[in-house]
């Protein structure tokens, strides 16, 4: 039942993919200290202004690797 697999996923990531996601991460924790730097000189909207910068930006970082990954199969 469960047994049946997508061929391609079963070889796992080839070297260019798991690049492709070691960089996204880099870039998403680049994002996340940026956003928290950015955003911590107005304490009282300090939530709001992360908020507002991080998502747009993690986001557009997750959809365009998604794209990549897709690509390189």
């Amino acid at each position: 039942m469960f047994e049946q697999q997508d061929p391609s996923r079963e070889e796992g990531m080839n070297l260019k993919q798991k690049l492709v996601v070691i960089f996204a991460n880099v870039f998403v924790l680049a994002e996340l200290t940026a956003s928290i730097y950015f955003s911590h000189h107005d304490p009282e909207n300090m939530a709001r202004n992360f908020l507002l910068s991080f998502i747009p930006l993690v986001l557009v970082t997750i959809i365009a690797t998604r794209m990549v990954l897709k690509r390189l199969r």
